[in-house]
């Protein structure tokens, strides 16, 4: 299910953020600054960041690049993370890097010609030193970057938060859409950027929680790589499928809110594959499972946290342009279940992962 969300920085002044998360907001993106100095924190960073948690939103973090070379892009990554430890833990969304025209336009002023080359480095230096940091890097662009301005297989492994306005739906695959920037909402003076993306990952607890916190329902997330070479962007729980119809799957990565989670493939015409814990497109040894082949099944193995009630992992696939084999509870096999889901010398195109 899509969830909507807003974006704010300096220009938003006034936020009543019980009335904004009142009128359907589930998350927010606070700009944290620009530059490669700590001095260019965002003036109202703080205030946005202390509402939005104080009401328990989960919050995201942009940074406006204004960088000309790989190391400059590296400073400006190491001054966003100052920005931000005072409140590592309670982000729990994207840091995304956020390069536009204004951006060439400094570097063109003090320079410096951009490239899809240089460009592409550029942000990908940023995003590797916040990844560093402990933070998950993401890219903010829009649709005529992808195509003219950037070398977007390069960065397509991050999360993708796509600027495209006046259309139905956006012309990329992307995890976040900034759908308008002038919505109007109850909470908010004036116009405000609105966005829409899948299930947010965890929520938060708000910073004034009650004595007794309730228990964090458990999420898992999931994306798969097809044979065409793509990773697809997470899915969170049942909000969709992992995968596009026709495009048999290689590779797939899982994650959990919670607990642990342990998850293997079988490689069409060959044999299972080792059990791996991780959740990392970059790491071919344990941060998803798969070796580019083909795959026809998977099993899933989900652990409980202690003092919680048990809950398992559960999953099914579906045959290349086919309809979806039965559901599998981790490695069950019991009630007809196989321990794994799907059928040998099968290709599957479509996987979808819950917590029952």
């Amino acid at each position: 299910m899509q969830k909507l969300g807003i974006d704010l920085s300096t220009y938003q002044k006034e936020v009543d953020w019980q009335k904004v998360k009142d009128a359907g907001i589930a998350f927010a993106i606070l700009r944290a600054g620009f530059g490669n100095s700590v001095n260019q924190q965002d003036s109202m960073f703080e205030t946005h960041m202390k509402g939005a948690l104080a009401v328990g939103l989960p919050v995201g973090v942009y940074w406006f690049n204004y960088c000309l070379s790989e190391e400059d892009a590296r400073k400006e990554a190491k001054a966003c993370l100052q920005v931000l430890a005072p409140y590592k833990g309670k982000i729990l969304l994207p840091v995304f890097a956020d390069y536009e025209g204004d951006s060439d336009r400094y570097a063109k002023e003090n320079g410096v010609t951009p490239t899809k080359e240089s460009r592409t480095a550029w942000i990908r230096a940023f995003c590797d030193e916040i990844e560093k940091g402990g933070f998950t890097p993401g890219v903010y662009t829009n649709p005529d970057f992808i195509r003219n301005k950037l070398i977007y297989e390069e960065l397509k492994d991050y999360p993708l938060w796509l600027a495209q306005y006046g259309v139905d739906t956006p012309a990329y695959p992307c995890d976040y859409w900034q759908y308008t920037s002038t919505g109007q909402l109850a909470g908010v003076s004036g116009n405000v950027d609105m966005n829409r993306a899948g299930d947010v990952p965890v929520q938060a607890v708000p910073d004034k929680a009650p004595s007794k916190v309730p228990t964090k329902k458990a999420s898992v997330t999931y994306r798969v790589r097809g044979q065409s070479g793509t990773w697809y962007p997470p899915v969170y729980d049942l909000q969709d499928f992992a995968g596009v119809t026709g495009d048999a799957i290689t590779d797939v990565a899982v994650k959990v809110s919670a607990g642990k989670v342990r998850y293997r493939v079988h490689v069409k015409g060959g044999a299972w594959l080792p059990w791996v814990t991780g959740y990392d497109v970059k790491d071919a040894k344990n941060g998803y499972a798969g070796n580019g082949q083909v795959i026809d099944a998977i099993a899933v193995y989900y652990e409980t946290p202690a003092g919680q009630p048990v809950k398992k992992a559960k999953y099914r696939v579906a045959p290349l342009r086919g309809e979806y084999y039965a559901w599998q509870l981790d490695e069950e096999k019991t009630g007809g279940q196989d321990g794994y889901a799907g059928t040998f010398g099968k290709a599957i195109d479509r996987l979808q992962i819950t917590l029952a």
